[in-house]
């Protein structure tokens, strides 16, 4: 795989995480909103000059593993997470369905 670099990018009750490709100028994207405490990725977006590198489930572990690192709770992009049980944590589980709110 290239070299991909991910950043983080806050602005209060909403966010995104950026993939940088070595060597291209596409970033790929995952948008997050703030919604009754949970931190609801609403979008993913991974331009086809970078796709098929498994990038946008990079953004979502770098969301997941800082929601590990810092306590909070996010609900993943539905089509990422159908299927997929929610992560344990000592502050509860990360990974939240509608359903569980």
């Amino acid at each position: 795989m290239d070299e991909v670099t991910i950043t983080r990018h806050d602005a209060g009750n909403r966010g995104e995480y950026r993939a940088h490709v070595k060597d291209s100028r596409h970033i790929g994207r995952l948008t997050w909103v703030l919604r009754q405490g949970v931190r609801v990725a609403d979008h993913t977006l991974v331009p086809p000059a970078i796709g098929g590198r498994g990038i946008a489930a990079l953004l979502v572990e770098a969301l997941v593993e800082d929601a590990r690192e810092q306590g909070f709770r996010i609900e993943p992009p539905v089509q990422l997470c159908r299927g997929m049980p929610s992560i344990a944590t000592p502050n509860g589980p990360t990974c939240v369905t509608k359903r569980e709110r």
